[in-house]
């Protein structure tokens, strides 16, 4: 298995994702399309970035690399999370719209979840 099939399936997940935020905006309904659209963007690239980190840290020969890579693919993820959340809700202070806040915990959920099966399957592959 390469770290490539990751990749593949992610932007699967993620085109997935958009199209059910874009029909869910489309609609009269409680969200609203910008926020759940670029939030689930920015969520896209943060798991990315930490799964990137994560896979370097598997293919590391000493096994302290490895647990330092995922921590820190793990800091990534949480950090820029809350960072992202915390810039939203500053800047949108009086209009927030909690639905769409509530959409983009279940979109970390499914990204978390996908993220964790590859890093699985990807570290039984690569025992040293």
């Amino acid at each position: 298995m390469r770290a490539s099939r990751f990749y593949v399936l992610f932007s699967m997940v993620v085109v997935a994702v958009l199209a059910i935020g874009f029909i869910l905006t489309s609609f009269p309904s409680p969200f609203t399309r910008i926020p759940i659209l670029t939030g689930i963007l920015i969520l896209a690239g943060i798991f990315t970035l930490a799964y990137t980190v994560s896979v370097r840290g598997i293919l590391q020969s000493s096994p302290h690399r490895f647990v330092n890579t995922v921590t820190i693919g793990t800091i990534i993820k949480l950090l820029f999370s809350a960072m992202a959340a915390m810039f939203w809700l500053v800047s949108v202070r009086k209009n927030l719209n909690k639905p769409d806040l509530f959409f983009l915990m279940g979109v970390y959920i499914i990204f978390s979840v996908v993220e964790s099966a590859y890093l699985a399957k990807f570290s039984r592959l690569y025992k040293k």
